[in-house]
């Protein structure tokens, strides 16, 4: 990995002369195909302890990666995202060991309190990753793995989003013996993407280039001020100063060591704007976003060094995508460049590596999103307008008895048309925007599905059979299956621990059955959507995906009524020819034999479907 202006060019050059590697290796095999029974494959790395000194020592040395071909089709993968901190701590050797103002009372490490350092890392999910192929995982997204400020007024980095340096392994992630020696950090790093690949899951690696971590003060007239009230004008007397421990020894509020300078050339004021802050959820594209210091991706300067740091983090590791944090508060010409150049590093060197680039835009509305996709931007985007639909559909009814309902989730299906319709290949996914959104139910930003719906795990199933039947990529929170709840309706204390990894748990094995539905029939991964009924208010809504093999067809049926449903005629109003009279159709989920017969009358071909409260059916032609 690569520092500012390769400080190591030549030790890099010299290894890359010695050992060359292929950039065309094969990928793991299609784990949509995989029919085996589970297994977990290792990619040893070895330790050993001497006295109270551990020593580890990883496979080879620091050199360019192969690159896996990647997915063959994006949309054959179940992503599994987790705050890496919060997974499993595998190593306990690596955990924060100081505290907040040297005062033994308040360490950063404590597991008792959601804003500390809990211990997850690296070696955890690797220690686990049989649990994600048993539940059939075939994609992880893992929150940023830079090194992170520590500390900033009681909360810790443990999630990774506080840069401090970009190009080092944030060292509660590795082996503690290799927390100072970033080729080695970065080795490790390589170590668990081929333990990932070996068990035939790809790595989504979260990066973050609209903010550093709240590294420094501003001073304005003379005056110290954390976080400055934004001005849209910015300040013309403001400054940087950097928090230095001999400038600032014996500030109470201050940790000394924990806040510093970062290293070049992200200390450099010309790489922020410098002009307050915007606000927790603004669309503002400058100032610092809660506090946490704007870089300044107009530059010509910073744009270099972003792109030459996360292609290093590609060419020395493997990863297979990247989810880019907080889109929203950079300018959109800025991934016109930055995705353009990493496709173009991924495609020389393994012309078959697909991959993916999506984007955290937090808003509702895809005719906002779109600017973001357009072009040689993202390859798509977190699907957050269908996070605010199914709220609606399949939890509002529930908790309050009023449903806003009405055409949510076809609206939704809709205004993907507004995004880009063409595939961006050559290093890319693949795929067209509308195909490739990520679809979700809740993550490290909003309340946790339980929390929000009152804990109701019904239409928990209802929303996961949802995102895992619709057009999309699904992606699941970690601990979803495991019926998580956080301690309030918020998102903080959503982030909390893995409870255990049982898989014998209901809806663990709901989702591991709904999974597979999904891996066996083509349809539900890369087929067409066409919306058959939306109720007006709570009641039936049903679609059907479908290939160009008719017998490929599947029907879904959901009930969001808190009452039976029967005799309610759903027809194939299409264009598409989705049913056709006296045709056979066969229930493959729920468990249980069902079938329905097409029928036909004056207004077309129609089927009818019987629905208790709150569930859904899905079926297939015979």
């Amino acid at each position: 990995m690569k520092k500012n202006y390769y400080p190591y060019l030549v030790y890099v050059l010299l290894t890359l002369l010695i050992c060359f590697v292929s950039c065309t290796q094969d990928s793991p095999k299609d784990p949509t195909t995989n029919d085996e029974a589970t297994t977990t494959t290792s990619v040893e790395a070895t330790t050993t302890t001497t006295g109270t000194t551990t020593t580890t020592t990883i496979p080879g040395t620091l050199s360019e990666a192969s690159l896996v071909n990647g997915p063959e089709d994006w949309r054959d993968q179940v992503i599994y995202f987790m705050i890496t901190d919060r997974f499993k701590d595998g190593d306990t050797g690596n955990n924060e060991t100081r505290f907040r103002d040297n005062n033994p009372a308040t360490p950063l490490h404590n597991p008792a309190d959601h804003k500390k350092y809990h211990g997850g890392d690296l070696k955890g999910i690797m220690d686990n990753v049989g649990y994600l192929t048993d539940l059939g995982v075939n994609s992880i997204w893992i929150t940023p793995v830079v090194y992170n400020m520590r500390e900033d007024d009681g909360y810790t980095g443990y999630h990774g989003y506080w840069a401090w340096d970009m190009t080092m392994m944030d060292p509660h992630l590795i082996p503690n013996d290799l927390s100072t020696d970033k080729n080695r950090g970065i080795n490790f790093y390589k170590h668990f993407v081929d333990t990932m690949h070996a068990n035939n899951i790809y790595v989504i690696q979260d990066i973050v280039l609209n903010h550093m971590g709240n590294l420094f003060l501003y001073k304005i007239d003379g005056v110290e001020k954390w976080n400055p009230t934004y001005k849209a004008t910015g300040y013309g007397e403001a400054a940087l100063l950097w928090i230095e421990e001999s400038s600032h020894a014996g500030s109470a509020w201050i940790d000394i060591g924990l806040r510093k300078k970062p290293p070049a050339p992200f200390d450099s004021p010309s790489f922020y704007n410098i002009c307050g802050a915007i606000g927790a959820d603004s669309t503002a594209i400058l100032g610092d976003l809660s506090g946490l210091d704007d870089l300044k991706t107009t530059s010509p300067d910073v744009r270099a060094v972003l792109k030459n740091i996360y292609i290093d983090w590609i060419k020395y590791t493997g990863i297979d995508g990247f989810r880019i944090d907080t889109v929203k508060h950079i300018e959109t010409d800025f991934f016109e460049d930055f995705n353009l150049a990493v496709r173009n590093y991924v495609k020389g060197n393994n012309p078959n590596k697909k991959f993916i680039q999506f984007g955290e835009y937090f808003g509702s509305s895809h005719s906002v999103m779109k600017d973001y996709t357009t072009g040689n931007k993202m390859d798509s985007l977190l699907n957050f307008e269908l996070y605010y639909a199914m709220n609606n559909v399949f939890r509002t009814y529930l908790t309050n008895g009023t449903l806003y309902a009405t055409n949510k989730l076809t609206t939704e299906l809709n205004n993907r048309s507004v995004l880009r319709d063409t595939p961006i290949s050559n290093g890319g996914a693949g795929l067209s925007a509308a195909d490739a959104v990520v679809n979700f139910i809740d993550n490290h930003d909003v309340a946790r599905y339980l929390n929000a719906s009152g804990h109701n795990t019904t239409t928990l199933k209802n929303a996961l059979a949802y995102i895992l039947t619709t057009k999309g990529i699904p992606c699941i929170y970690y601990g979803t299956e495991k019926d998580l709840k956080a301690s309030s309706a918020s998102a903080e204390p959503g982030r909390i621990d893995m409870p255990n990894f049982d898989t014998t748990g209901d809806t663990y094995n709901f989702l591991k059955d709904m999974i597979k539905v999904r891996k066996d029939n083509v349809a539900l991964r890369r087929g067409e959507i066409k919306v058959m009924k939306d109720s007006a208010n709570a009641g039936i809504f049903a679609f059907s995906r479908y290939t160009g093999a008719a017998s490929e067809n599947i029907y879904v049926f959901f009930n969001t009524a808190k009452e039976d449903l029967a005799d309610d005629a759903i027809y194939d109003s299409s264009e598409v020819d989705l049913l056709t009279k006296d045709e056979t159709l066969t229930k493959i989920y729920p468990p249980g034999f069902e079938e329905i017969s097409v029928m036909q009358d004056a207004t077309g071909d129609y089927v009818k479907i019987n629905l208790s409260p709150y569930s859904f059916k899905i079926f297939k032609k015979k």
